[in-house]
Parts: C-alpha cells; sequence; structure tokens
C-alpha cells in the first residue's frame, strides 16, 4: 500500500500528539496543569497533616482531662464523665487553641481535594482530545492509532 505525502504527515502530526511533542496548546497545558497538581498535592498534604496534628493534639488532651476527671470520685458514671469534660474543654484556652487550629485546616484540606479533583479531570479532559485528534489523523492517514489493545501502544 502506497503513502501519500498527505498521510504521511497526518501520520508525523498524529505521532507528535501522541508523543507529547505537537500540539503546543494542549501540551503547554497539560504540562501547566500537571504543575498544579504537584502543586496542590503538596498543599493538600501540609494542611493534612497540620489537621491530623491538631486532631492528635486535641484527642491526647481530651485523654489527659478524662484521667483527671475519672480520678475525682464525684463523677460516679460515664455521663457525668463525659458532662464534665466537655464543661471543662468548653472554658480551656489551650483546647480552643488547638480547635483553631484544625478547623481551618480541615476545611483547607477539603477544598485542596476539591480543586485536585478539578484538574485531574480537567487534565483527563484535556489528554482526551489530543487523543481524539490523533486518531482522527491516524484515520486520514488510513492506518490504525497504535493502542496497547491492539499491540502498537
Amino acid at each position: 500500500m502506497s503513502v501519500t505525502p498527505e498521510k504521511q504527515a497526518a501520520l508525523a502530526l498524529a505521532q507528535q500528539l501522541i508523543d507529547g511533542t505537537g500540539a503546543d496548546y494542549d501540551d503547554r497545558r497539560m504540562d501547566d496543569l500537571l504543575a498544579q497538581m504537584r502543586t496542590v498535592k503538596e498543599q493538600l498534604s501540609i494542611q493534612s497533616k497540620a489537621a491530623a496534628d491538631a486532631k492528635q493534639a486535641m484527642r491526647a488532651y481530651e485523654n489527659d482531662e478524662m484521667v483527671i476527671i475519672k480520678a475525682d470520685k464525684a463523677f460516679k458514671n460515664d455521663a457525668e464523665r463525659k458532662a464534665e469534660l466537655a464543661r471543662r474543654l468548653g472554658s480551656d484556652p489551650e483546647y480552643a487553641r488547638l480547635q483553631s487550629l484544625c478547623e481551618p485546616a480541615e476545611q483547607a484540606a477539603q477544598s485542596l481535594a476539591l480543586d485536585l479533583e478539578m484538574l485531574e479531570k480537567e487534565f483527563s479532559k484535556t489528554r482526551a482530545r489530543v487523543m481524539f485528534a490523533a486518531g482522527k489523523l491516524f484515520l486520514m492517514a488510513g492506518l490504525v492509532m497504535p493502542t496497547r489493545d491492539n499491540g502498537h501502544g
């Protein structure tokens, strides 16, 4: 089968799209999205760790207070002890400080997780657009696009 110069050009352009060396806008967009995803993942990790650390410190503080409460015989059952713990923690400035560290970090982590999901979807959409364009060019060249399924990718 003879391949015309037009088909050769279409094939070369399709291969560039697949290899990531063509379609400058989509290439730059995908590189930009990858960089943004890396940054958001790093920020998400930092915020998640900050939230987990603050939450762990809060639990340790609660446990320490509960040990003190359980040692006091005035609180005879679990319900009384839990009520006393809530009363003490509600007026404790150190516990309030720990809460003030935890809540914003958790909110930031949730927001970053949503941002990451949006970036991942945009990346997938851009990649699909590139693969669709490459497929069209392969068809124009009268060839089958190499994929893992047909043993060419």
